[in-house]
């Protein structure tokens, strides 16, 4: 019995034996074009005015359990070139507590982005109004003072049972 035909059936059968929830994550996001809901953008500046943030969000209406994803680019403000090696993180807050931290994922105290480009996703299981941080903790492999932009996400309910959420500066 040939062997090649049987180790291409296992390379075929076996990743679908494993599946799990990271390649949905891979398959709902559309950042990876893998997706055909829209992307949303709101921008804001660092409190010392060098760092523009464009933080994109899609879907905007979730259904319960759904992921919202997130991609987060670092700009120069003054010639709005790409802002390459930040050591930053991504902060979700309710009214009491820290729901959401991204360089916990990775047990780093942040995440180094070599292109600039961060992406992460975050399910908003309840309605009401979140804080959203992007931290910025060193430039260029330097540590900085830290340096935040905050954007608020409001989650309403929708008839169908679905939310929307809405970003805002």
């Amino acid at each position: 019995m040939p062997i090649l035909p049987i180790l291409f059936s296992l390379v075929l059968a076996v990743p679908l034996l494993y599946q799990d929830s990271s390649s949905q994550i891979v398959a709902n996001n559309p950042f990876y074009s893998m997706s055909d809901a829209g992307i949303h953008s709101i921008k804001g500046e660092t409190s010392d005015g060098k760092i523009l943030v464009d933080l994109q969000y899609s879907p905007n209406l979730v259904k319960k359990d759904e992921l919202t994803f997130f991609k987060i680019n670092f700009f120069n403000s003054d010639d709005k070139d790409r802002t390459r090696h930040v050591d930053c993180d991504f902060i979700i807050r309710n009214s009491k507590e820290v729901l959401f931290k991204s360089s916990e994922q990775y047990g780093e105290p942040s995440i180094h982005s070599p292109d600039g480009i961060m992406l992460t996703s975050f399910g908003f299981n309840k309605t009401g109004e979140y804080k959203i941080s992007v931290e910025v903790e060193g430039l260029n492999f330097f540590p900085i003072k830290p340096l935040y932009v905050d954007f608020r996400a409001s989650v309403t309910r929708m008839p169908d049972n679905s939310s929307r959420i809405v970003l805002t500066t």
